[in-house]
């Protein structure tokens, strides 16, 4: 007696009489469909956005977070993206950092800093408002009036002058036990006034407010996810980039 042993493709049985179906522990991915064929089987892929044999290749351009300050968004079920900014960033990659100062927003000589929804001017003195169109009454934060029956004869001086009647001693504000400026801002007297010469990293009338070092947008677009600023010390601010996969760098 001889025993036969076939070699068999795609069916089984000792006389290779039981087809296989390819099918049955689905090689394709990603939710693909498996469709039997004539020769084996074939992926449907369930989204453009996957192809290959085994729809194993994922062309999704979201996985490489193309989107440096904001959220992608697919179109559909397509290749095809939006970028969905976060506050303060604009641009096809939300890699554009709004300058809300560029228009120049803040009148009567009021200083203008960027925040992530707008800006804020910081006024000088006699004027408030949001972007400093209001002119205060200089009467409400100090006497103004000399009305020897009402209050005296009691002269005040105006505000940064000193040595009544006449109110012609201008006080040196810099000298102040409260230093005005800070973060190491320099502090120059005026008459009746001063004003603060601030260092590279802040801005404002007392040098308060911090200048975002990502304004600049110092990480390179093409290579970089995102810029975020940080603390280096008490009077300085640096900043991070944030790379994508395969580069690095500050």
């Amino acid at each position: 007696m001889f025993i036969i042993d076939l070699i068999c493709d795609m069916i089984k049985g000792r006389l290779c009489e039981t087809s296989i179906d390819p099918c049955t522990n689905n090689p394709c991915q990603n939710n693909a469909l498996c469709l039997s064929t004539s020769d084996g089987y074939q992926c449907l892929c369930s989204s453009s956005i996957y192809t290959g044999s085994l729809c194993e290749i994922n062309q999704n351009p979201c996985q490489y977070s193309p989107c440096q300050n904001g959220i992608c968004q697919l179109l559909g079920k397509t290749s095809s993206f939006r970028c969905i900014c976060y506050p303060g960033y604009t641009g096809q990659f939300c890699h554009i950092k709004i300058n809300y100062c560029l228009s120049q927003p803040c009148e009567n000589d009021g200083i203008c800093a960027n925040v992530a929804t707008g800006f804020v001017c910081t006024c000088l003195t006699n004027f408030t408002g949001p972007t400093c169109s209001i002119r205060m009454n200089s009467c409400l934060n100090q006497l103004c009036l000399n009305d020897k029956t009402s209050i005296n004869s009691k002269i005040i001086c105006p505000l940064g002058f000193a040595n009544p009647p006449n109110c012609l001693d201008d006080i040196n504000e810099c000298l102040l036990e409260i230093e005005p400026c800070k973060h190491s801002g320099q502090c120059i007297n005026t008459i009746g006034s001063y004003y603060c010469q601030c260092n590279q990293y802040y801005q404002g009338m007392d040098c308060s407010i911090p200048i975002d070092p990502c304004l600049s947008n110092p990480c390179i677009a093409s290579n970089s996810i995102s810029c975020t600023s940080v603390m280096k010390n008490q009077n300085s601010i640096d900043f991070n980039c944030t790379c994508r996969v395969e580069f690095t760098g500050k």
